[in-house]
């Protein structure tokens, strides 16, 4: 080609008439969309048809938007979708602003962080976790050195009737050794789709056995287990099948005599809150209170258990919570601690007492939106203010706020937050440390050197990314390893109902 050769760039120019059809078809598109949102916040979902009336989408909604303020709105959204210099590198420029004012109206929102408009693929995470479920064999592992430990069997699961135990040290997936693989890729080998087969070799003290399994869909949600003739109930979330889980431990708890218990809702933030009600039905018993619900117009409605076919009673119930104990954990905590006299143990919880709606659309994205603010059943409100426990205990730094992500490295006599989250670690691990406030000490590199000799790292003294990352996965250890002793929090439960 002549380098001296001027390219000239063909485009089709637009008549007049021809801008005003675009603009009037994108501001439609806005408005609708507008309009929907309007509806939405106000709590009240509508169908808006637009055809040959005069009347503004925005108008009827019942808003207070003037037209000078939807014009200036129009105008900077017909400015960055035609003239904006980086909206050249967006495929389709429209849905791309589409999207930001959605995320904008939604998400933006100082006075109510739980209303929120998610993208489908964030909202198919929100809606997987709340099935409850995974397709496998219904167990979780961990691996502890160079083997891979079973540490639970769920209940009514593939593993549990293919007899696999707790304690099972797993050697071989479908023939194939797994030790030199890497802990996703056995992962990989044991899951699979519903209906196919699996069978997996374990060492059992000096028995090795090989148990095949039929993969299924398997409720995760809830774990139980005896400690000390203590039954312990473990909720990671409010799911569809949860009460359904729960109740089937209350009965394996009956069968052997147990008369107390601990449930733990710990880092529980929340999920449906029927499934909260039918659980503590399950406890409490028919037509019982358990929360009441006030909408924005001060109207208060009363939630209570339905018609429970079967109540299971012990004589000392705990409840473990948190900081991160949210929502419909808070609830069913408020509601056995009031009808029951549950003691509450650990430190308050997060303080989310609201109540949210929710609309998938045809993308499948959700805009979850607050309609009311719930009370106890003796009408208390914990928004923002959380649950206080009984017995307050705390758990070390270390295994409850965890890192600050920070990035950077540092040398000795310097200040950052990646040296703070260092000396909790060390300080955790049972290196001797004098601070913890992210000033790098002599003690701090000392104990430094000294956690990279024991790790069999290279003694440099420099607190990098990587080296916070070995602590961080040192302290995962301890705690896994050595949790029957380190979590207080439990041991405090545990003595609380057995009276000791």
């Amino acid at each position: 080609m002549d380098d001296n050769k001027k390219i000239i760039k063909v485009e089709k120019h637009k008549w007049p008439d021809e801008i005003m059809k675009e603009k009037k078809a994108r501001r439609q598109k806005l408005l609708i969309v507008l309009a929907c949102i309007l509806c939405f916040v106000g709590g009240i979902l509508v169908s808006t048809g637009l055809s040959g009336s005069s009347s503004s989408p925005i108008a009827s909604s019942g808003s207070n938007i003037s037209a000078d303020d939807a014009d200036k709105y129009q105008e900077i959204y017909d400015i960055l979708s035609t003239q904006w210099y980086f909206g050249k590198d967006i495929d389709d420029i429209d849905s791309y602003l589409m999207e930001k004012a959605i995320n904008g109206i939604a998400n933006e929102n100082e006075s109510d962080e739980h209303t929120q408009y998610m993208e489908p693929e964030s909202a198919s995470s929100l809606m997987t976790s709340l099935s409850g479920s995974l397709t496998g064999i219904g167990i979780q592992y961990y691996q502890m050195n160079d083997s891979i430990l079973v540490e639970k069997v769920y209940i009514d699961s593939p593993a549990e009737e293919g007899g696999m135990k707790e304690g099972d040290i797993i050697l071989k997936v479908d023939g194939v050794d797994i030790a030199d693989k890497e802990i996703d890729e056995i992962k990989t080998m044991i899951t699979g789709e519903s209906g196919t087969k699996v069978t997996v070799q374990v060492k059992r003290g000096s028995d090795t056995i090989d148990i095949e399994m039929t993969r299924a869909k398997v409720s995760v949600s809830a774990y139980g287990y005896i400690r000390d003739g203590v039954g312990v109930l473990e909720l990671s979330s409010f799911s569809d099948n949860s009460a359904e889980e729960i109740q089937r431990y209350l009965e394996a708890f009956e069968e052997k005599g147990v008369k107390n218990i601990v449930i733990d809702l710990r880092d529980n933030g929340g999920g449906y809150v029927n499934t909260a009600i039918d659980i503590a039905g399950l406890l409490v018993g028919s037509d019982k209170v358990v929360l009441y619900q006030e909408d924005k117009d001060g109207e208060v409605t009363s939630y209570t258990t339905g018609s429970v076919d079967k109540t299971y009673e012990f004589d000392n119930m705990s409840i473990l919570v948190n900081q991160n104990t949210a929502s419909a954990s808070e609830l069913l905590t408020a509601a056995l601690k009031e009808h029951l006299g549950a003691s509450v143990v650990g430190v308050t919880t997060y303080g989310k007492g609201t109540v949210q709606n929710s609309v998938t659309f045809a993308d499948d994205s959700i805009f979850k939106y607050t309609i009311a603010e719930w009370l106890t059943p003796s009408k208390e409100k914990i928004h923002k203010v959380g649950i206080t426990p009984d017995y307050e205990v705390k758990l070390d730094d270390a295994v409850t706020y965890g890192s600050t992500g920070d990035e950077n490295s540092y040398k000795v006599d310097s200040v950052g937050s990646g040296v703070g989250d260092m000396q909790m670690y060390l300080s955790f691990l049972g290196y001797n440390v004098d601070r913890k406030d992210g000033y790098f000490s002599q003690a701090t590199l000392d104990a430094v050197k000294q956690f990279q000799k024991d790790q069999g790292l290279e003694e440099t003294g420099e607190i990098t990314p990587d080296l916070v990352s070995s602590a961080i996965s040192a302290t995962a250890r301890k705690w896994h390893d050595g949790k029957d002793t380190l979590d207080t929090q439990m041991l405090k439960a545990l003595e609380v109902v057995s009276g000791k």
